[in-house]
């Protein structure tokens, strides 16, 4: 498994093998790759990625990318809910929506109930701008990499 870390100016991976890191690596990326966080120049990216896992002996096409914190959004929202009753997505996602400063439209929304708390359930829920992720999963396409992505 590779795990891929990509920021505006630079990308980092790792190689792991039977819970042992194997290798790791990390380059710089060009100015003009990234604008205000999205990515501008997707062939540039996918090069880049390729270019760093070839010259480190990394051929391994299953990638876990990870999104710095820096592109995220994260908040403890409370979800009217009887202690008995589990919560439900669409509570958690509603009251998200009101406190996110962007709609849901613009983000991947992603939560997980935290404990019980004055008035309802507490629920810690992360969102990340669609068009950074969505941008980020485009140009590794470009790779021919399996994704999961981690925030």
């Amino acid at each position: 498994m590779i795990t891929l870390e990509i920021t505006s100016t630079e990308i980092k991976l790792m190689e792991v093998i039977n819970g042992k890191v194997t290798k790791w690596a990390s380059g710089h990326l060009e100015a003009g790759v990234f604008q205000e966080e999205v990515v501008l120049n997707p062939q540039a990216l996918a090069a880049a990625v390729k270019r760093l896992m070839s010259s480190n002996g990394i051929k391994e096409k299953k990638v876990i990318a990870s999104v710095g914190s820096l592109y995220s959004l994260s908040r403890i929202v409370t979800v009217a809910a009887a202690p008995e009753q589990p919560v439900t997505e669409e509570a958690v996602l509603e009251v998200a929506e009101e406190m996110m400063p962007l709609s849901a439209e613009e983000l991947y929304l992603s939560w997980h109930a935290v404990a019980p708390g004055p008035g309802g359930q507490q629920a810690l829920v992360i969102g990340v701008p669609r068009d950074v992720i969505d941008s980020e999963v485009r140009a590794l396409k470009r790779q021919v990499l399996i994704l999961r992505y981690w925030v």
